[in-house]
């Protein structure tokens, strides 16, 4: 079974997701493990499967019920659905299993920005950079955040910060570019 669980990883790291499933499916008769479980989930998700993704990060925290990335995996999966409250629920529990994954703190951030609650969500995106530094979606994010507070100069310095992190990042140029245009109306 483990054997088998390490070479679905291997196929999922290689983006080979149905062989991957498939290494996960036969693992998982074999044992069930929370591990296999949310992986094989991500899989799914890679995949646009997305109720198949929920129900295999639900049962990873079935055998599992401290395994913070499956929370924040089923959170993301419940977000791709436009579910963003219970996103926000999912990731909630993954930031009290694990205070400093801020992945989980970025991807809640994101889950408020959707609902509207953009100084909800910069706050997230504060507690993200505080523990991730690097984390250049999170710089890219908090800009879209204070853009839709026009606030747009304090956007332009998170876009540039996420451009200088990543200077292929052409999300940030974009909405740097959009950030400018709007200073440039008032």
């Amino acid at each position: 079974a483990e054997g088998l669980f390490y070479l679905g990883n291997a196929f999922c790291d290689r983006e080979l997701f149905e062989s991957g499933i498939e290494c996960y499916d036969v693992s998982l008769k074999l044992k069930e493990c929370a591990e296999a479980y949310s992986n094989r989930g991500i899989a799914y998700a890679k995949l646009n499967k997305h109720e198949q993704a929920i129900e295999d990060f639900s049962k990873a925290i079935a055998l599992n019920p401290n395994l913070a990335e499956a929370y924040s995996n089923r959170g993301l999966t419940y977000a791709e659905l436009n579910k963003h409250e219970r996103a926000i629920e999912d990731y909630d529990r993954a930031i009290a299993l694990n205070t400093n994954f801020a992945e989980a703190y970025n991807n809640r951030g994101n889950a408020y920005a959707e609902l509207n609650k953009y100084e909800r969500a910069i706050e997230d995106y504060d507690r993200a950079i505080e523990l991730k530094p690097a984390l250049v979606g999170a710089y890219n994010n908090r800009g879209f955040a204070y853009a839709n507070l026009n606030k747009h100069e304090r956007a332009i310095e998170d876009y540039d910060r996420a451009i200088k992190l990543n200077p292929d990042f052409a999300e940030a140029y974009y909405n740097r570019g959009a950030a400018y245009a709007e200073l440039n109306k008032h």
